[in-house]
């Protein structure tokens, strides 16, 4: 896990919430090993993709209840 981020189990969801907080992230397919996005340097959300080709998902879960 990625400190300070929550795991979304959710592709779904974790869409939604970045929409809630209104960031745009790429398709998965526009990046090999993570994406990350950072809001006044403070990571807010994060996808790493495992050797397996299995994407997980981070959220800074703070950002939400900020909104």
């Amino acid at each position: 896990m990625k400190a300070g981020l929550t795991e979304i189990g959710s592709a779904g969801l974790f869409h939604e919430y970045l929409q809630t907080l209104g960031i745009n992230k790429p398709p998965l397919t526009a990046f090999d090993e993570k994406w990350e996005y950072r809001r006044n340097e403070q990571l807010v959300a994060a996808i790493q993709i495992e050797a397996s080709g299995r994407a997980r998902f981070y959220l800074d879960a703070r950002q939400i209840s900020m909104n």
